[in-house]
C-alpha cells in the first residue's frame, strides 16, 4: 500500500519534532539547560499567577511526574520560587524566581538568534503556509479525540 501524502506530511512532523529539540539542546548547551528544563520554564513565564504542579501538568498536557521530576532536577538552580496556595494549605505553587526570569531572558536571546537564523534560510509565505496547514491538522486531531 502506498503512503499517503497525510502519512508522508505527518512523518516529517515527527522527524522535524526530533530534530528541533536535538538543535534546541545544542542552543542551549553554552547555558547548561536541558530542553526538558528549557520547556518547564517557558510554562512558568507565560504564567501571570504561580501555579501547582498538578495545574502545570494539566495545562500543559504533561504527567504531574514529569513536572515533579524536572522540577527537582532545577530546584537548586534557585530559578523557582514555591509560593504557599492561598485555597489549599498541602499544596505549593510555583512561578519563576528573579533568577529564573533572568535565565529566561537569556533563552529567548538565544531562541531568537536561533529563529533568525532558521527564518533566513525559508520562504515566508511557505512558512506561512506550513503554519496553517499544521494548524488545520492539530484541530482535526482534537476534534477526532473529542469524538
Amino acid at each position: 500500500m502506498p503512503i499517503t501524502a497525510a502519512e508522508n506530511l505527518v512523518w516529517e512532523v515527527r522527524r522535524a519534532f526530533r530534530d528541533l529539540a536535538a538543535a534546541s539542546g545544542r542552543e542551549l548547551e553554552p547555558l547548561g539547560i536541558l530542553p526538558k528544563e528549557r520547556a518547564f520554564l517557558e510554562f512558568l513565564a507565560r504564567e501571570t499567577q504561580p501555579l501547582s504542579l498538578s495545574a502545570i501538568a494539566q495545562k500543559y498536557s504533561v504527567s504531574r511526574q514529569h513536572i515533579q521530576q524536572t522540577y527537582r532536577a532545577i530546584a537548586a538552580r534557585e530559578w523557582i520560587e514555591e509560593v504557599p496556595d492561598t485555597e489549599d494549605r498541602r499544596t505549593v505553587c510555583l512561578k519563576l524566581s528573579r533568577k529564573g526570569h533572568r535565565i529566561w531572558l537569556k533563552i529567548r536571546a538565544i531562541d531568537e538568534a536561533f529563529f533568525e537564523r532558521l527564518a533566513a534560510s525559508l520562504p515566508p509565505a511557505k512558512v506561512e503556509a506550513a503554519t496553517l496547514l499544521l494548524q488545520q491538522l492539530r484541530r482535526h486531531i482534537q476534534e477526532e479525540g473529542r469524538q
